[in-house]
């Protein structure tokens, strides 16, 4: 996951394999968003406002995702490559 400035999301990480776009928010809590394309994540990492970006490129998306245990790493941090 890569670290972003930002007061709502503390760091961002994205599988192309899968298309798993992974959120930690500021709160401490992580998401993951399903089949998200890599020009939606690229646009959100290029945002001047990522808090911004995320609501309208992620959410405003209607991507379907998952709250994600802190104890599980997204795949991109284990050297996974996500479900095949």
């Amino acid at each position: 996951m890569v670290s972003v400035k930002s007061r709502s999301v503390d760091a961002i990480g994205y599988d192309q394999t899968s298309q798993a776009l992974t959120i930690r928010f500021a709160s401490g809590q992580i998401y993951r968003y399903a089949d998200v394309p890599a020009d939606v994540h690229a646009a959100l990492l290029a945002s001047t406002s990522i808090g911004k970006g995320f609501q309208q490129l992620v959410r405003g998306g209607g991507f379907e995702f998952a709250k994600v245990a802190p104890e599980e790493p997204p795949p991109e941090e284990t050297g996974e490559k996500g479900p095949a």
